[in-house]
């Protein structure tokens, strides 16, 4: 497309991206000439005429994509290698609005639906993005997205009973969840911060310095996803391991890893979750399994020794050898039990003997002596209590006057007493 006759309005060769429209062609190239040789610009050029109409230059770095909207606002989106969008006004030839962070890698293309205020863009982080122009400032606002990992899986394991959610770890340092209903209920739980408090308050979300290592092992219970969190995992060369939450889809409240260590290369390698959701198990390469508890984070004990080989996660295959049961020291000794019960349901086995001594009662239970429902009244405009007849039983009390009425298995509380009046007014209570 150079033309030597006009030397000066030529098109120069190193283009790297280029849109047309039909009179003008839109083109991005790294070095108009060798005075600007570190500038990235866009070039709008009239092929009928040979002449260049009006240079934009981005400092976001290369150029990588560009289109133009078709919907009767002159208005050009040019994407670089950083993930920002640039917006250019043709006509009063300004930058109207900036789009950054559309993607979190280098934008790969992005195009204009015609004759509609839709931007599609994809890029290399495996998303696909379409933005809506439809405010005021003329900046674009996400509509919709489809986004699945950047990099190879590390660990994919069913979330819940159900069978609905699909939990997934990739290379790419975030943790997903898809669904195998309905791609609307897919959502990322982000990436792990290394202190997210003082990442949200300096605002360095997208900085590669505070996001930690990619998981490789990771365990989820949705017992008591609703109370805390529900989600273990361990990160490549990481000796903490981080908590998740699934339903706020962030990353959770604590790192767990043990206070004292005598060595430095010491990693987790593996990790898993209770069946109640009460306590997070990590194995470490040292070959100490460590115990805490998942609501507070505490350090609740700790098995093997420094000694031991790396705890790594593995298929028990079934065997149809089977130990004959003996005796309840057997379980102790050679038997190794599994149960999804609580603990409170199978802990106490071995001293169930004791436990039934214990609870035998020392003597028969007794009925207790029935107490009247209603009590009699003396008709009358001043309600009284009729005094029942003695029957000869010893353990019946009764006074007269304004003294208390005691009947077994019945107490009474004298509310008051009218001193022109013989009877008096109670009240039961138990």
């Amino acid at each position: 497309m150079t033309r030597s006759d006009n030397p000066g309005n030529s098109v120069p060769q190193d283009i790297c991206c280029m849109a047309a429209d039909g009179r003008l062609v839109f083109a991005a190239y790294g070095k108009v000439f060798s005075a600007f040789a570190r500038s990235k610009e866009v070039v709008i050029h009239n092929i009928k005429f040979d002449e260049t109409l009006m240079k934009f230059r981005q400092d976001w770095g290369p150029i990588t994509s560009i289109s133009f909207r078709t919907d009767g606002h002159p208005v050009m989106a040019a994407g670089t290698q950083c993930g920002h969008i640039g917006l250019w006004d043709l006509e009063d030839k300004k930058l109207i609005n900036q789009m950054r962070n559309a993607h979190s890698t280098a934008i790969a293309g992005l195009t204009f639906l015609h004759r509609e205020p839709l931007l599609v863009t994809n890029g290399a982080d495996n998303a696909l993005r379409i933005w809506i122009f439809d405010g005021p400032t003329g900046e674009g606002r996400l509509l919709r997205f489809r986004m699945g990992h950047s990099a190879s899986l590390t660990k994919i394991r069913y979330y819940g009973q159900n069978g609905q959610q699909i939990l997934s770890a990739s290379q790419d340092g975030t943790l997903q969840s898809f669904s195998t209903v309905h791609e609307k209920f897919n959502k990322s739980l982000g990436h792990g911060l290394i202190n997210k408090k003082i990442v949200k308050r300096k605002g360095l979300q997208n900085t590669m310095s505070v996001r930690l290592p990619p998981i490789t092992k990771f365990a989820a219970e949705e017992a008591r996803q609703s109370d805390w969190d529900g989600i273990i995992a361990c990160h490549q060369g990481k000796l903490s391991c981080s908590t998740w939450n699934y339903q706020r889809s962030t990353i959770g409240a604590y790192f767990l890893k043990p206070k004292e260590l005598k060595t430095d290369d010491i990693i987790a390698t593996a990790v898993d979750i209770t069946s109640c959701g009460n306590f997070a198990v990590i194995g470490l390469s040292s070959g100490t399994v460590d115990v805490y508890n998942m609501q507070s984070g505490i350090h609740r004990g700790s098995f093997g020794d420094d000694k031991g080989t790396e705890v790594l996660e593995e298929q028990i295959e079934p065997s149809d050898e089977m130990i004959e049961y003996e005796s309840p020291e057997q379980l102790s000794e050679q038997l190794v039990t599994l149960s999804l019960l609580p603990e409170s349901r199978w802990k106490n086995l071995l001293n169930l003997d004791v436990i039934k001594k214990k609870n035998k009662p020392k003597e028969p239970p007794k009925v207790p002596q029935s107490a009247p429902f209603f009590i009699p009244t003396v008709p009358g405009l001043v309600p009284r209590f009729a005094v029942p007849e003695q029957n000869g039983d010893p353990q019946q009390f009764i006074f007269a006057g304004k003294d208390l009425i005691s009947i077994p298995g019945v107490c009474f509380t004298i509310l008051f007493s009218h001193p022109n009046e013989a009877g008096i007014e109670v009240a039961i209570t138990a």
